[in-house]
């Protein structure tokens, strides 16, 4: 999927705003944040994006990482390829299959659930279908028995394999969070806004996914961080959207009430129809490089 910068937007909005884009105020950036946010969350979900569709493996327990855990804590060890319930607070060097503190699941103790959200994998809103391996590289791939609960998708009365293979639906993430600072650490989970003069790292918001020492950064330690990606042809609708609302906080409804209604929902339908004529890949989002 081609993606665009969340800068390369706020820097774009800004120029058509008539603000200056190499000084753009906190005030700004943060009215621009509420309208990324509504404005993608909408797009997001008017229509079903092949491009926002993955085929992800899954397993139905975040995957252990080397720190603390609570009693009753369940986690997938992929060394061992088994799943381990925690009999003791545990420390982040006690490690399954090697500390006492660790007990093995079996298959009847094991819940076979997949969660909408869960650590250091893909978020989503619903899935198409459930396969018991890669039907891509597996023609003898099995569609398993499935329904949805409250936490996601919760497998259903069947010798089930140790992992499966999901159709999903990517859940639109949130862009929120703390400029990134070299005297922190960071906890897996967080949300950090992080810009640098480096070539592809000009400013964009990414997800800690390993607790980090001070000064790492995407860059030097790039393993323990996510690059929340922004669909490149969603860029214009929500440009032209953020626009719209500053037009109407700066007084100027006029020009605010021609842009918005179907010429902005308009951008949509013509990506949308692009695709229905035949699958060509989205168009780039007309959003200036600066």
């Amino acid at each position: 999927m081609e993606t665009v910068a969340y800068r390369e937007l706020l820097r774009t909005w800004a120029d058509l705003c008539g603000i200056e884009a190499d000084v753009i105020l906190e005030l700004d950036a943060n009215r621009f944040n509420r309208s990324f946010n509504r404005l993608i969350r909408r797009a997001w979900e008017w229509h079903r994006w092949p491009a926002l569709q993955l085929l992800e493996e899954r397993r139905y327990r975040a995957i252990w990482m080397a720190q603390a855990y609570d009693i009753y804590a369940e986690r997938y060890h992929e060394a061992t390829g088994l799943y381990y319930r925690a009999n003791d607070t545990v420390t982040a060097v006690e490690e399954p299959g090697a500390s006492i503190k660790w007990d093995v699941l079996a298959a009847a103790e094991l819940e076979a659930y997949i969660e909408y959200e869960q650590d250091g994998e893909t978020g989503f809103t619903f899935v198409t279908n459930v396969w018991d391996s890669n039907f891509r590289t597996n023609p003898r791939a099995k569609v398993l028995r499935w329904e949805y609960d409250d936490r996601g998708v919760r497998l259903l009365g069947q010798t089930l394999p140790t992992t499966v293979w999901v159709n999903l639906y990517r859940r639109c993430p949130r862009w929120f969070g703390d400029t990134w600072s070299s005297a922190f650490t960071y906890s897996a989970g967080r949300m950090l806004y992080f810009t640098a003069f480096t070539q592809d790292y000009e400013g964009d918001y990414w997800l800690v996914l390993d607790t980090t020492a001070a000064a790492e950064s995407p860059i030097t330690a790039p393993t323990k961080f996510a690059r929340l990606e922004i669909p490149n042809f969603l860029g214009e609708f929500i440009i032209a959207g953020a626009r719209i609302a500053h037009l109407k906080g700066d007084g100027q409804l006029e020009k605010a009430l021609a842009e918005d209604g179907n010429p902005l929902w308009d951008l949509l339908a013509e990506e949308r129809a692009r695709l229905l004529a035949g699958g060509a890949a989205p168009r780039r989002a007309r959003v200036s490089n600066i």
